[in-house]
């Protein structure tokens, strides 16, 4: 089958170093291992350095299946910002020119967000009877409403309207809807106005069996961490948070907790490691503390290497009602390295993570709350070391990257079929 894959902003396999590809790049890699014709159309943006990968729009051919479609346009520096939206929005125009010259595609896969994106997909698959598959991941446009400063607001009901009409025209049009759990799925066929079918299904997001055996990766981390100057005392209790540092993570929070942490528990430290919009907010929250280290932006070695030296790993997202019906990708990627996951996001995430006993709970904008379950994971060390064992058990049955993107692919592989049928 000839493969069509739409997703901004993820690492991709040619980029430098040993980048942790995501969701779209690993099911991409799956679909060519079953033998599939894969093409990858993404931005040639890279989220991270906020700079474009190339000079110009660039086709680069991975393997004889799989190639890869970079397309320019104006690059952004904030997460949320009407540069971002210029920047989705030329895209969109690109995507539309671009898929005139796929003639026979067997399938089409786009990545929600973006709406604009997944509207195309969705149109074009319609006029040229191709199944598509949205891939549901965000609750955009619902979640605007929240987000947006205050000036956006005030000229963004309009097109909040607007974006919610042709998101619900995607999805009505898509042949089959994914998400990355339960709740999402079910949003999702909700702003489709249809029952579920056989070709939805939700697929949490996988990650890679986690490289704690291997030697040269946590060798190569430590090194290039002591290279630029990044140490901390191995002998303490120390959390990480591994991610980008925007306004939807409670920070405010695990400052205060950790300040007084400090004076009445300074075994514990964190380790906060990424760079984003509140690089530099964050960092005058904990200016003076000795039990908070701040990495900057890492590569998955030295990420490979921290994760293996903690005894617990953090996620201090606020707890809106998108995160409280996803999985962030964080958890996952802490339970593959065995770590205890101490979180502050109430509905699904608390749900999976209390009922399978891997992590613990904590009110996102209580400071006490906080301390006490950090305390908690540091003195229960016979109660940390089972949550440890729950943790590595449960990414194994559920989140390992094979196990997700085999049962997506064969999930992918049936839409066609059944499209063919009908």
């Amino acid at each position: 089958m000839k493969i069509l894959l739409v997703k901004l902003y993820e690492p991709l396999p040619i980029d430098s170093g040993n980048p942790r590809l995501l969701r779209m790049a690993l099911l991409a890699k799956e679909l060519e291992g079953r033998g599939h014709s894969v093409t990858f159309w993404t931005s040639n943006f890279e989220y991270r350095s906020h700079h474009n990968r190339f000079e110009a729009d660039k086709i680069v051919e991975v393997s004889a299946k799989y190639e890869i479609f970079l397309r320019s346009a104006p690059i952004f520096k904030k997460h949320i910002s009407l540069r971002r939206l210029f920047h989705n929005l030329v895209l969109a125009l690109k995507l539309k020119k671009d898929l005139r010259r796929f003639d026979s595609l067997d399938l089409i896969i786009c990545a929600f967000p973006t709406i604009e994106l997944a509207s195309v997909c969705a149109s074009f698959g319609r006029r040229k009877k191709i199944p598509v598959i949205v891939d549901v991941r965000d609750l955009w446009p619902d979640i605007f409403e929240q987000r947006l400063p205050r000036l956006l607001k005030l000229v963004g009901v309009p097109l909040i309207a607007y974006w919610r009409l042709i998101t619900q025209k995607a999805f009505a049009y898509s042949t089959g809807l994914t998400a990355i759990s339960p709740g999402i799925l079910e949003w999702s066929q909700n702003m489709a106005g249809r029952a579920a079918t056989s070709l939805d299904g939700y697929f949490y997001h996988g990650y890679p069996t986690s490289d704690r055996d291997s030697k040269d990766i946590l060798q190569s981390g430590d090194e290039k961490l002591n290279s630029v100057g990044i140490n901390w005392d191995r002998s303490k209790f120390t959390v990480c948070y591994l991610g980008q540092l925007t306004g939807t993570l409670n920070f405010s929070t695990v400052a205060e907790g950790m300040r007084i942490l400090q004076e009445s528990n300074p075994q514990i430290q964190l380790i906060v490691c990424g760079t984003g919009d509140m690089d530099d907010s964050f960092k005058k929250m904990v200016q003076g503390l000795s039990n908070v280290c701040f990495t900057g932006w890492i590569g998955y070695d030295e990420g490979a290497a921290i994760m293996d030296s903690c005894q617990a790993a953090l996620i201090c997202y606020n707890s809106t009602p998108d995160y409280e019906l996803s999985i962030p990708n964080k958890i996952p990627e802490y339970l593959a390295w065995g770590l205890p996951v101490l979180c502050s996001i109430d509905g699904y995430p608390r749900k999976i993570i209390e009922d399978n006993r891997c992590g613990i709970y904590y009110k996102c904008d209580d400071v006490s709350s906080f301390i006490e379950k950090m305390t908690y994971l540091f003195e229960s060390e016979v109660e940390r070391k089972e949550m440890a064992c729950n943790a590595r058990t449960l990414f194994a049955s559920g989140f390992a990257a094979d196990i997700v993107y085999q049962a997506m692919s064969s999930h992918c592989e049936s839409v066609v079929n059944s499209s063919r049928l009908s």
